[in-house]
């Protein structure tokens, strides 16, 4: 596969529509409130190339397979939202498709939507969310998980309150409301992600030095049962409060769109007023050591 240069699209919603053979008008392709075209719809059978990336699809069991091919330096970052969408030949949009897996490697990027059946003829183009759309399926997700009676942690922005209440599959609960007064690390890992597990050690040393000047520890475990859970917490010896999510795909799926949490480890920094000061992907230790003294520091100088 070919691969072709990727531009970031700017500007407001519905900027960059496209046009078809067929003669439909330009608003009917017009991309969602909220959301830019990254790769405006276009017709693939087998394969072709856009000027955003290059296209191809695959049939398998159950659907096709949208592959989008682009350069490195030019792809949206791994925190932009994407989502396939499929137009029919009648111009109704067919398939939503968010959450595409991602692959990088020899300067390129590979992006794999998982679609349903596509009727030949049909459109197919990417979407990228602007900040309203991100706000908008944050808010859709939260509603979604409390209709499923299940929690998640409020969309990250630093300098905003961060009211969480968390429940986990054992029962277990942390709300922000136990926490007043307090200096809180929420810590989001699993025992599959080797970077969590690495940082474990050094968390327990800055949580048993500075626990008595007012700093609490919540843990979100994220392994896939409750015993694989249950079995880390005990193995690493954890001593702060911890929730287990064991989440499915699509437990997955509504952390990802309501919390942003996009990978782990991820580390949120909530100071005594319960304002969110700190917001970390990938999070470097030494870091996260210096912002939870900066905040405990104003109780432990007096």
């Amino acid at each position: 596969m070919a691969l072709a240069t990727a531009a970031v699209v700017t500007g407001t919603a519905g900027a960059g529509v496209g046009t078809r053979s067929d003669g439909a008008g330009a608003a009917e392709l017009a991309a969602a409130d909220g959301w830019l075209w990254w790769i405006e719809p276009t017709t693939v059978y087998s394969g072709g190339e856009r000027e955003a990336g290059a296209l191809s699809l695959v049939s398998v069991e159950g659907g096709t397979v949208l592959h989008v091919a682009t350069e490195l330096d030019s792809a949206p970052g791994p925190e932009v939202r994407l989502r396939a969408v499929v137009i029919d030949p009648s111009g109704e949009r067919e398939q939503w498709v968010r959450n595409p897996g991602r692959w990088t490697g020899g300067g390129a990027v590979l992006y794999r939507f998982e679609l349903g059946d596509v009727e030949r003829g049909a459109l197919i183009g990417v979407e990228l969310a602007t900040r309203t759309g991100v706000l908008s399926l944050a808010e859709e997700a939260r509603l979604a998980a409390e209709e499923r009676g299940l929690s998640v942690l409020p969309f990250p922005e630093v300098g905003e309150e961060f009211a969480f209440d968390l429940r986990g599959i054992g029962g277990e609960r942390a709300s922000a409301s136990d926490y007043e007064g307090k200096v809180v690390l929420i810590d989001c890992w699993a025992s599959w992600c080797l970077p969590c597990i690495d940082n474990l050690p050094g968390l327990k040393v800055v949580y048993e030095e500075l626990r008595e000047s007012g700093l609490e520890i919540v843990g979100v475990n994220f392994d896939f049962s409750e015993q694989a859970a249950r079995r880390a917490i005990e193995e690493h010896g954890l001593p702060w409060q911890e929730i287990a999510i064991v989440p499915d795909p699509s437990v997955m799926d509504l952390w990802m769109d309501a919390s942003d949490l996009r990978a782990l480890p991820r580390a949120y920094v909530v100071d005594r007023d319960g304002i969110l000061r700190w917001d970390s992907v990938g999070v470097d230790i030494d870091e996260l050591e210096r912002q939870l003294r900066a905040l405990v520091a104003p109780i432990t100088s007096n």
